[in-house]
């Protein structure tokens, strides 16, 4: 309980008991009376204190990290940091319910990870209770904002909850992949976030950031070693004297690199009549929306990204805008201090001026499968019209012409991204004035890494004046480049611009 609640439950009881004894015409309440009050409400909160402290451990080591539960959290990030959903561990820390880790780490196991441990049609339960899960979250959410009670509470009031709970107590099979046990009828099962089924879906949509190594951050910020020059071997004679001539040594240089979280989120609204039916009927697209929110929030981010004071664009001046979020693609190659762009000189997209553009990678642009071309829609139909993938005689059976579609060239994936803007001035970038040239990014997969903070969370937000319910997702991420792209010697990636529309 916190603080002002206690003092005022206890301003109300103290003035109720006064009252009863005015009423009766008996003495006036003693002090005494007042400090047992105040002292069983003191033990009460030292009561819930120490609930809250309890830590949930489990002790088998080969499932995914144990959630741990200890003391309060100050904010959402605080709790997302200690992987647990803020308003579930409100719930727990005040003995509302159990909380089971190990179901909920099943939550967070992917198809791959679910066959390693069950046989395929226990696996597809599970994942079929997945999607019930992510439901269940964003039901309670909506339900408990707009009936102001807990979370839990909201969850333990609907009727998709008690229909999970039968139907766990009637699949034997199913309450044991949950709980490693079949004692367990799912009383102590409530969602404390998103399942890998949504995770999945948000990468369905995400195609540039799926070019990446992501790795996951433990902390924020998050440091990360790497090696920075190499060793050098050097020409050494054969000795022949006693005391021979040392071999001469070479240090590598390391370094390090840091990744720091930013936050990108979406939002779905609701009218504030949505009632428990309604959601459910909405859930498929609800789902799909959110991830479609996250994904190219992170997208056009990663493809725009700029934080300086003035972005590249003229039209990026929203301080909430997500290609604020970090340097990324397109301004890494603008500002590289050597050269990392190449002019088209408003001239169509052809094999000599692409391969012109791949030279410029140097070292990184030899093995073809470590790069891709990241294109617009526009570019990539010039691409399909390239005279050397045009027809089956340069082209073979797949050619451009009969099936419309070209997956590699030079060796290289071929990325179709809407965040390749088509309406760029000669420069490469937007000025709303020249706006019918188009660009193309040449990327080395290797050189740039994706930290994720947090998974996939969702908060609910009461807009009085509109009378409508947010549902918002957020994610918080981060996109770096370990070798330092800005550098002249290293330009791994290459922008071609002042290509014609």
């Amino acid at each position: 309980m916190k603080t002002e609640d206690l003092v005022k439950k206890l301003a109300h009881d103290i003035k109720a008991e006064i009252e009863k004894k005015n009423e009766q015409g008996k003495d006036p309440i003693t002090d005494e009376k007042i400090e047992r009050m105040v002292k069983a409400q003191l033990e009460e909160m030292e009561k819930v204190k120490a609930e809250a402290a309890t830590v949930i451990e489990d002790v088998n080591s080969e499932d995914p990290p144990v959630v741990r539960i200890s003391g309060g959290f100050k904010t959402d990030e605080d709790a997302e940091d200690a992987g647990i959903d803020a308003d579930a561990y409100k719930s727990i820390s005040r003995g509302k319910f159990k909380f089971t880790p190990k179901a909920q780490q099943k939550m967070l196991m992917d198809s791959k990870q679910l066959r390693r441990y069950h046989t395929d049609d226990v696996a597809q339960k599970v994942e079929e209770f997945q999607e019930l899960n992510d439901d269940l979250y964003i039901v309670g959410k909506l339900m408990a904002k707009k009936y102001e009670i807990p979370y839990v509470e909201a969850v333990r009031e609907t009727e998709m909850y008690h229909n999970m709970k039968t139907r766990l107590s009637k699949d034997t099979e199913l309450a044991k992949a949950l709980y490693t046990s079949g004692s367990s009828a799912g009383s102590e099962w409530i969602p404390t976030g998103f399942s890998n089924q949504l995770v999945e879906l948000v990468r369905l949509e995400l195609k540039v950031a799926n070019l990446f190594n992501a790795i996951s951050m433990p902390t924020n910020p998050y440091t990360v070693p790497i090696q920075g020059g190499k060793a050098t071997g050097y020409l050494i004679s054969e000795n022949t004297a006693d005391e021979g001539v040392k071999i001469r040594t070479s240090t590598p240089s390391t370094g390090n690199f840091t990744f720091n979280a930013i936050k990108l989120a979406g939002r779905i609204v609701f009218s504030d009549e949505v009632d428990e039916d309604s959601i459910i009927n909405m859930m498929g697209f609800t789902k799909s929306e959110l991830a479609v929110a996250i994904a190219e929030a992170q997208e056009t981010s990663i493809v725009n990204g700029d934080t300086s004071a003035t972005h590249q664009d003229s039209n990026v001046t929203d301080s909430q805008d997500a290609r604020k979020a970090y340097p990324a693609l397109r301004y890494m190659a603008l500002n590289n201090a050597g050269t990392a762009t190449y002019s088209f000189s408003n001239a169509s997209i052809n094999t000599t001026k692409l391969r012109a553009m791949r030279k410029l990678a140097l070292k990184y642009g030899v093995v073809p499968t470590n790069n891709a071309w990241i294109v617009s829609v526009n570019g990539y139909i010039q691409m399909l019209n390239l005279s050397e993938v045009l027809t089956m005689d340069k082209w073979g059976g797949g050619y451009t012409a009969r099936f419309g579609e070209l997956a590699v060239f030079d060796g290289s994936p071929i990325i179709v991204s809407e965040y390749m803007w088509d309406n760029l001035n000669a420069s490469g970038k937007y000025d709303g004035t020249t706006t019918d040239r188009t660009s193309i990014l040449y990327v080395y997969r290797p050189g740039f890494w994706i930290g994720n903070r947090s998974g996939i969370t969702v908060k609910v937000i009461t807009d009085d004046e509109t009378d409508q319910l947010k549902v918002v997702a957020k994610k918080r991420v981060d996109f770096e480049d370990p070798y330092d792209a800005t550098l002249a010697a290293n330009p791994q990636v290459l922008l071609g611009y002042n290509i014609s529309t």
